[in-house]
């Protein structure tokens, strides 16, 4: 038992009291030890490469010097320690550069390994010919990506992107300019089914055009951009970003060469239904081609079939700007409205050229994607 006085009074301490004293006092020097080495500011650099995260190794001591590459025992473990010290990643490549005479600090590779401050471990100058230069894996900006349709553009930090099937949308990869060249790659994922697409990176940027919305559209998307520099291959990804297809307002045709054109279908009470030509004109079907975001109507002919269950709508209804919903009634009819509207243009110019996608389905994976 150990006795401590003071003005208070006697303090008695017992052996476990005192072990438990003596082991937090211990515990807090190495925390202070571990802190001192994660916060030390602005003492250790990467100079003269491309960024931040490459270059000559440089150690500030009262004065910024290189180190020197005396030892030859430099692993890209060792050299790992300075990458994660400045917040760079793993290290990818070690490299001992030839200079002109100069003087350098001399740091051993296992003290870089131990617990000491990196600084500390900077303890004599030489005169050298060689120095260290590192070259780690977050070498990258992180690749943005976004998404756009006819009115509404998304990045991914927001909620992602809701079209509708058939209309066309787009998805832009970019990176902040740090290397010539390299390429975009558009990852997707969904519950089913995984694919990409790769294209150049033209002036650090890439667009992948979907000329028509479709189910198999749906899900996740990512940009990975990736570029071959000091010798080693680099990739950076964005975050991901969701695209959702949905019917437009329930309406669609069906059995044309493209979204826009074909037998006209309602879905109305949850049942997908053809709907009945009774004396309209191109005028009369005019709304409904706005309404699918597929331009003017150009024809509507009757398609005779058999005795259907079905929707029929009265033109002066729909001209009366109600929903479509509102004007329908139900019944066996026949002929079956088949309608073709003027549909959408995207006018990409690409070497002075101007070339023209009409919207289709995609009939494989392979047309999933188109790239500009």
């Amino acid at each position: 038992m150990l006795r401590a006085e003071s003005r208070q009074g006697d303090i008695y301490l017992d052996m476990d009291h005192l072990l438990l004293v003596l082991l937090l006092l211990w515990s807090s020097g190495v925390q202070a030890e571990v802190k001192q080495r994660s916060t030390e500011p602005d003492d250790v650099r990467l100079v003269g490469g491309a960024n931040r995260c490459a270059g000559a190794l440089e150690v500030k001591l009262e004065e910024w010097r290189p180190v020197c590459a005396f030892h030859d025992s430099w692993t890209l473990k060792e050299a790992g320690v300075f990458c994660e010290h400045l917040g760079c990643g793993s290290a990818v490549s070690i490299e001992k550069a030839n200079i002109l005479q100069t003087v350098a600090w001399s740091i051993t590779p296992d003290c870089v390994l131990s617990t000491s401050p990196l600084k500390n471990c900077a303890t004599r100058k030489h005169y050298s010919y060689q120095i260290l230069k590192l070259t780690c894996s977050d070498l990258l900006v992180q690749t943005n990506i976004h998404a756009s349709s006819m009115d509404r553009v998304f990045s991914a930090q927001q909620q992602g992107l809701q079209v509708s099937r058939g209309s066309s949308f787009t998805i832009s990869c970019s990176i902040q300019p740090q290397y010539p060249g390299g390429s975009f790659q558009l990852t997707f994922t969904s519950s089913n089914t995984t694919y990409s697409c790769t294209q150049p990176a033209v002036s650090h940027s890439a667009l992948f055009l979907f000329p028509a919305a479709e189910p198999a559209h749906q899900g996740n998307y990512s940009c990975v951009y990736h570029v071959y520099v000091f010798s080693h291959n680099f990739f950076s990804e964005s975050h991901q970003l969701s695209v959702t297809v949905s019917e437009p307002d329930d309406v669609r045709m069906v059995g044309g060469a493209n979204p826009c054109a074909g037998i006209l279908e309602l879905k109305h009470l949850g049942e997908w239904r053809p709907m009945y030509e009774f004396g309209w004109t191109l005028k009369d079907a005019a709304p409904i081609c706005e309404h699918l975001d597929c331009g003017s109507a150009v024809s509507l002919q009757e398609t005779k079939s058999s005795l259907r269950f079905g929707w029929s709508i009265k033109p002066d209804c729909v001209k009366s700007r109600s929903t479509l919903r509102e004007c329908t009634t139900s019944g066996y009819y026949n002929p079956i409205m088949n309608l073709t509207c003027s549909g959408k243009y995207i006018f990409v110019v690409i070497q002075f050229r101007s070339i023209q996608f009409y919207l289709h389905r995609a009939k494989s994976q392979k047309e999933l994607c188109f790239i500009l």
